[in-house]
């Protein structure tokens, strides 16, 4: 560096006047890539807020009557139809059965349920009857070979005129894991199995556990023997419901605390051996297996999306890696269904889905 010219006591102000203009420079750059991530933030909002707008109008022009997509903590978008709002019940119908594999995970972190367990350990009737090779797994993921009993007629008759005692006498119609078989006789079974390692109903204990801690209720229709309907019965509001996403979304996670390890709730998300699009209780995307997304650590993959899916377009899909929530109901006296897949591509479009 050049050596002042100037007496000595002139150099401090000439180099005090450079740094100055240095900082002033630095300061300037530094404030105009803010205004342009900002602007670029903001413009990113407003495309996430118009392919919302988009999905809300595809969906509410096919018979819906609430949509919410939750980024985050964020709301997003949030619609009703007339007489729908977020504390009104909602009846689920299929939709309930991603309840399941939340409670079997609860279930096995307390210790009470082994995922590969035969059923026929917590269930002793079935023992000797030829069903020693049906797992708890087996039953949620639809592969367990008993005869699912899809039914038929109106939803609530078809629920009431259901029971456990005949799904613990379902014949077995296959071998554990060769055939997928998509009924609730299988969800009934598994909530027997529940009842008696808890001690208390299974929508009592997935209240307890789960539900409870993050605000959120369910109240079910009962089987043909007053039990809850773990397969279709399930009423919730829409808030809740998507509360439910939520946690299921962020790992089992809740407001800093863990209310599932996130390990045990990543079995959900395993496909069946029968069926790879089916996982244990929740329905998967067709690209899970090509798209998994860590969080880094020891954390387990997440998958790509995967969806609680029920009569009458019911649907909640929750996509970690994206960190959204997807919540859809539908009319039970409409006749048109929602395109699940044309309303998330215009949801997702230009965002990686």
């Amino acid at each position: 560096m050049p050596r002042c010219s100037v007496p000595s006591g002139d150099c401090a102000p000439v180099s005090t006047a450079i740094l100055l203009a240095m900082l002033f420079f630095l300061a300037c750059v530094s404030g105009l890539a803010r205004a342009v991530d900002l602007e670029a933030e903001r413009a990113e909002r407003a495309e996430r807020a118009e392919r919302a707008a988009r999905a809300a109008r595809y969906a509410f022009a096919h018979g819906a009557v609430a949509f919410i997509v939750l980024r985050g903590d964020a709301t997003v978008l949030e619609r009703y139809a007339d007489g729908v709002g977020p504390d009104k019940l909602q009846m689920l119908f299929s939709g309930s059965k991603a309840f399941s594999c939340v409670i079997a995970a609860a279930a096995v972190d307390d210790g009470l349920l082994d995922w590969d367990a035969p059923v026929e350990q917590y269930i002793a009737e079935w023992r000797g009857r030829g069903r020693s090779g049906i797992t708890i797994r087996n039953l949620l993921s639809l592969d367990s070979g008993l005869d699912p009993a899809r039914g038929g007629g109106r939803d609530s008759e078809m629920i009431a005129g259901q029971s456990i005692a005949a799904a613990l006498e379902a014949r077995v119609a296959a071998p554990p894991g060769r055939r997928f078989g998509y009924g609730p006789y299988p969800f009934l079974v598994f909530s027997e199995a529940v009842r008696r390692v808890t001690g208390m109903e299974a929508a009592d204990y997935l209240a307890r556990r789960v539900l409870e801690p993050i605000a959120a209720r369910a109240s079910w229709l009962p089987t043909a023997d007053g039990h809850p309907h773990l397969a279709d019965g399930a009423l919730m509001t829409p808030g809740d419901w998507l509360a439910f996403g939520k946690l299921v979304r962020d790992g089992g996670r809740w407001q800093g605390g863990a209310l599932l390890r996130e390990a045990t709730l990543s079995e959900c998300f395993k496909p069946s051996r029968a069926n790879s699009r089916y996982g244990v209780g929740w329905w998967l995307d067709s690209r899970t297996a090509a798209c998994h997304a860590g969080r880094g650590g020891e954390s387990p993959a997440r998958p790509c999306m995967v969806s609680a899916l029920g009569r009458h377009s019911n649907a909640l899909h929750v996509l970690p890696a994206a960190d959204l929530v997807v919540l859809v109901l539908g009319s039970v006296r409409g006749r048109q269904e929602i395109d699940q897949e044309r309303l998330l591509r215009l949801l997702l479009a230009g965002n990686g889905g």
